[in-house]
């Protein structure tokens, strides 16, 4: 048994700096990515400012170019409440069917700790239920 233990931990160190490379890897792409994107940001700002300053005027392109940023970002924190909002009923939800489920389980206790048939028939039940809502639970999530 005691012989596992440095196989074991040999293997799990493996995995782990490997994962640890890949995350250090994929952080870097990310930031220059993200570095990349800021700057096309900017360029394309400053250049629909200098077109619009030819036609409206240069104060007047900037109240704009900033009003719609307002809107846009107006718009994703909406969006981001909604998907906020959904989330915490599914939560709620999920979380009341638990309590539930409890309570009952709770309360039929004592009735089956007098009978051991019925004890091991509704363990059996029990497990059963917990796998199918289990396995329920991820094909909702994914949809």
């Amino acid at each position: 048994m005691y012989r596992l233990i440095p196989l074991l931990t040999s293997v799990l160190s493996t995995d782990v700096s490997r994962a640890v490379r890949r995350a250090k890897r994929n952080a870097l792409v990310y930031a220059l990515a993200g570095l990349l994107l800021v700057t096309a940001y900017v360029s394309a700002l400053v250049g629909g400012g200098l077109y619009l300053a030819a036609s409206v005027g240069a104060v007047n392109a900037a109240f704009l170019i900033a009003a719609v940023q307002v809107a846009v970002a107006a718009l994703l924190i909406a969006i981001v409440a909604v998907f906020d909002r959904i989330e915490r009923r599914r939560a709620q939800r999920r979380d009341s069917g638990r309590a539930l489920a409890t309570a009952a389980a709770v309360s039929a206790l004592p009735t089956l700790m007098k009978s051991k048939g019925a004890l091991t028939f509704t363990l059996i039940g029990g497990l059963a239920l917990l796998a199918v809502m289990r396995s329920g639970g991820r094909e909702t999530n994914a949809n």
